[in-house]
């Protein structure tokens, strides 16, 4: 006991849930491979009964994601060199082959057959598999619209990309560009053997895995309409329609694997919010938490008044989502207003008095005329997307204040380029005194003082907090940025959200209060937690569990369900069995938990990704010294280089064992 209590004494800070996960895909050298067993059962299969909807499929960019790299999917000549970032590429084609020379991966040319196209619209990327089953996003990428080239890398962050120089996308992006892909990453040999059913987002990726429906119907010769073995987007509540969306067009962390449309969003994704989001040159939400890079339209759409009030969906826009290039989708791309009429015909029918825009000649359908549409004012173009700009799908209104004090874009000085933001915040001061701008902006103003880590935060987080008009990630925002404040207002917010209807904030909750989990109270609460019909809030009151150093009392099956929770996580670093970083976390838990067999076993799987990942020889010091092994435990810490952020702690704990 006394060995445990010094070890108890040494544990140093371990969050355990980490940055962006990543999402697995799959292929067998450009062929549909359909696993053994598995319940998917490729594009191909549904095009017998659903042939008109296969077709319609195949002609949009879902089915274009990724492809095989031939002379029908690669979109430039290859018949050049070009120079990125000081670096010359030499683009060929060989007969119905492309090929890339390069001298960036590594210090002599080499020449990389391109085997994938990644993206057909915007812009469009080349991948090459390597000899150890790594695919890489090659360098250069084009850009369709502009018809020029560009390096890969400047959309892409590269603190993201830690020491590789280069995107490895059956590691960190595969996940929403294939459909019934496994990673098939080899620890032992460093290895991959990705496999998956179909290119591009298949069929399966929004009905869900056809095995049972197939099987069902396969011998009636009958389409099987409205069967429950299959998911039906339009037939779901809002919320889990817009998860099937959201799978991929979301910033997320797959806390669980084996996500399939129709299941609970938060039995498998945390949402990673603009308070869990790195501050560098490039962020991934503007200041008031609103999306500003792509593929966050879901999450965007979440946070609308639109889909949490309205209860509108991605297909109340998007209504033929086999089709989903807006330019071809004459529901959408028209400049009429009648998508929004719908629930505004109030507002519709004021026309030029509403928006101060002048009138014109018939108006638009359902209104009496405007020479704006309201997606010009609602939904500028001021999202970042590939280089290119698209619409925000927060569905807010026009904020010059945020412009001027944050640099956040608004929609007046989208068209009005010529005028100051001060000029758009003055005709909106007269045009719609006492309007509802002030909202937007206070919420600026609390997240901007939260990242600064300044109490003042404080009073505006816990106000959005417990504001249950609020879209629900809005809230979750202001309770990920009150971890970082030890104030009494804000303990009381999160244990509030704690018992909030919401999952999403009821894990943002959770997640907060790990770092205070020797708090009785806290604790108790994360004792609750563990009985959460929801995985991903369950494995958060887990990691407060195990931090508030308790085990908790045999009662409502506890002992049991923190069991099942630390499975939830050893899942998790089971799908991130290349990523060393969550190996390591895992090793940190079992130590907690008091499993130092297995927590040893995490670590070293941890070190033999990364050799010197900080921490790791430090809690394989731990855990050694957890089974008695105290020789070996002693010189493990005594090995700790002079430079390692861990050496304090573990020269602080040698000393207290040799004083023993």
């Amino acid at each position: 006991m006394k060995l445990l209590a010094f070890l108890a004494g040494a544990i140093v800070s371990a969050p355990f849930i980490v940055g962006q996960a990543v999402a697995p895909r799959s292929e067998k050298h450009g062929l549909v491979a359909v696993e053994s067993g598995s319940d998917f059962v490729g594009s191909e299969t549904c095009r017998g009964c659903h042939a008109s909807k296969h077709a319609d499929w195949t002609q949009g960019r879902h089915s274009k994601m990724l492809q095989p790299a031939s002379p029908a999917t690669v979109i430039p000549p290859f018949d050049k060199a070009v120079t990125l970032h000081d670096k010359e590429y030499r683009l060929q084609r060989e007969g119905n082959a492309y090929f890339i020379e390069e001298s960036y991966l590594q210090a002599t040319p080499t020449k990389r057959r391109v085997d994938y196209t990644l993206g057909s619209r915007r812009v469009q990327h080349y991948l090459s598999r390597t000899e150890d089953g790594r695919i890489i996003v090659l360098p250069p990428s084009y850009d369709v619209e502009r018809k020029e080239w560009f390096h890969n890398l400047d959309i892409v962050d590269l603190e993201e990309s830690g020491s590789i120089k280069a995107q490895v996308w059956n590691s960190n992006c595969f996940g929403c560009h294939a459909s019934g892909e496994k990673k098939g990453f080899d620890p032992a040999t460093k290895t991959y053997q990705t496999t998956w059913t179909d290119f591009g987002t298949g069929c399966e990726r929004c009905h869900g895995p056809g095995g049972a429906h197939v099987a069902k119907y396969a011998m009636k010769g009958a389409a099987g309409q409205g069967d429950p073995l299959i998911v039906h987007p339009a037939r779901l509540d809002a919320e889990t329609s817009i998860s099937v969306c959201a799978q991929c067009h979301a910033l997320r962390d797959i806390t669980q694997p084996g996500f399939t449309s129709g299941s609970n969003y938060y039995d498998s994704f945390t949402p990673l919010l603009e308070y869990a989001q790195k501050q560098n040159h490039d962020p991934a939400y503007w200041p008031n938490g609103r999306p500003r890079r792509f593929s966050n339209e879901a999450m965007a759409f979440w946070e609308s008044q639109c889909s949490f009030k309205g209860g509108a969906t991605c297909l109340t826009c998007h209504s033929d989502a086999h089709e989903p290039n807006i330019e071809k989708n004459t529901k959408v791309a028209s400049k009429q207003d009648s998508l929004c009429v719908g629930c505004h015909q109030k507002i519709a029918s004021e026309g030029a008095k509403h928006t101060h825009h002048g009138e014109t000649a018939g108006g638009r359908e359902g209104t009496s005329g405007s020479s704006v549409s309201c997606v010009s004012c609602h939904m500028p173009r001021t999202v970042i997307s590939l280089r290119h700009r698209m619409p925000d799908h927060t569905i807010s209104i026009p904020a010059p204040e945020n412009t001027t004090r944050f640099a956040i874009p608004n929609a007046c000085n989208e068209c009005h380029k010529d005028q100051s933001a001060a000029w758009s915040e003055s005709k909106l001061a007269t045009w719609f005194p006492g309007g509802r701008r002030h909202q937007t902006v206070d919420d600026a103003v609390a997240f901007t003082l939260a990242v600064k880590k300044d109490p003042a935060a404080i009073p505006g987080l816990v106000k959005i907090a417990g504001d249950v008009s609020r879209p629900p990630l809005f809230r979750a925002n202001a309770l990920g940025h009150l971890r970082n404040f030890d104030d009494p207002a804000a303990t009381s917010a999160l244990l509030a959200a704690a018992k909030d209807e919401h999952p999403a904030v009821r894990v943002a909750a959770y997640l907060s209060l790990t770092d205070q989990a020797k708090n009785p109270l806290v604790a108790r609460v994360m004792e609750d937690g563990l009985a959460d019909p929801r995985r991903t809030v369950r494995m958060a009151a887990a990691l407060g569990v195990l931090n508030s150093g308790r085990r908790p009392p045999s009662v409502h099956d506890r002992p049991v369900a923190l069991t099942r929770a630390m499975d939830d996580h050893a899942r998790r670093a089971g799908f991130l069995n290349e990523d060393a970083a969550a190996q390591l976390d895992l090793g940190k838990m079992f130590f907690l938990a008091g499993d130092f067999k297995k927590a040893e076993t995490s670590v070293r799987d941890a070190l033999r990704l990364s050799p010197r990942i900080p921490g790791g020889q430090y809690f394989l010091g731990m855990a050694t010294l957890g089974q008695n092994r105290m020789e070996e435990g002693t010189a493990i810490l005594r090995g700790l280089d002079r430079n390692d952020p861990y050496r304090k702690d573990a020269d602080a704990l040698l000393s207290r064992l040799s004083g023993s």
